[in-house]
């Protein structure tokens, strides 16, 4: 699959466009935040060009099949809040691995829900997934509590790799035909 066979999704307050380079600025913001770098286990950002880099991995994956990130934007403001992504697929199991990211100043209006319910009806309903997992650190209580509107369980604790962050993780995972969260509508 190419990048821009990665299709746009809509929902009644966001447009989820496929990530391009023209992201940057976006990945940039998100990944130098300390509190959002904190509350994923992720390491701060210290560049444009590390940004670059990230979205450039994330171009080649999409252009190999089986990965799939959106930049969310407000359809009423045209604002930009964050990422979500679906993936990497793992064929044999008819899985994906779901993950977001919002700015600080989105958090709390229900986009996260909103997004990441797109990308679990896309997975379920056009790529035909059995199950999708996400991994969420035990303390981050506002993902769990998006994946548990979603419908995902959690079904083990385990720890955040790299292995010398000692704070317990989480996999949450649902089936298809368990999601709550349904529809999306394709734009191309």
């Amino acid at each position: 699959m190419t990048p821009s066979a990665v299709p746009g999704l809509e929902t009644p307050r966001l447009s989820l466009v496929p990530l391009g380079f023209e992201h940057v600025p976006l990945v940039f913001s998100l990944g130098c935040d300390a509190d959002i770098s904190a509350s994923l286990a992720v390491d701060r950002q210290q560049s444009l060009a590390e940004a670059r880099r990230l979205v450039a991995r994330s171009l080649v994956s999409q252009a190999a099949g089986g990965y799939y990130e959106w930049a969310l934007f407000c359809r009423k403001s045209s604002a930009l809040l964050g990422l979500c992504r679906l993936g990497p697929t793992d064929a044999a199991r008819g899985s994906a691995e779901l993950g977001y990211m919002l700015s600080r100043t989105h958090w709390g209006h229900g986009y996260a829900t909103e997004a990441t319910g797109a990308a679990v009806s896309f997975g379920f309903e056009r790529l035909r997934l059995r199950a999708i997992e996400a991994l969420v650190l035990a303390s981050n209580a506002p993902s769990r509590r998006v994946l548990d509107k979603l419908g995902l369980s959690r079904v083990e604790t385990r720890a955040v790799d790299p292995p010398e962050d000692q704070r317990p993780a989480e996999l949450w995972r649902i089936e298809r035909g368990r999601h709550r969260v349904r529809g999306f509508t394709p734009f191309l």
